[in-house]
This record gives C-alpha cells, structure tokens and sequence, in this order.
C-alpha cells in the first residue's frame, strides 16, 4: 500500500509516483564529499562549520 499525501492508503501501480525531492541532496551531495575527502581536500571527521562558517548553532545537540 502507498500512502498518498493527504489521503488514504491506495495499492501501488505501475503508475504510481513517489515523491524523490528528498533523495536528490543524498545522491549528489554524498559523492562529492566523499571524492573531496579522497583527494585530502576535507576530512569527514570536520564539522561542516569548518567549511560554511554560517551554517554553526543549529538546534541539533552534538
């Protein structure tokens, strides 16, 4: 069953849309730290503050 937005679950088709919005930050953005990260250019262990000074005092603990 998939869960349409604002309604009712309805089987899947072959027509059936899935909303990927949120996957596209994951597979683009992913790749490029990683190959970054290759060619010593970051660290994943950096916060990304290092990098986007704006980006520090999320809401977010850690």
């Amino acid at each position: 069953m998939a869960l349409r937005h604002g309604g009712m679950p309805r089987p899947i088709a072959l027509d059936t849309l899935f909303d990927l919005a949120s996957l596209t930050k994951v597979t683009v953005t992913l790749p490029l730290i990683l190959r970054l990260a290759e060619k010593g250019r970051i660290a994943l262990s950096d916060r990304v503050s290092a990098y986007i000074p704006e980006s520090w005092g999320g809401d977010k603990a850690g």
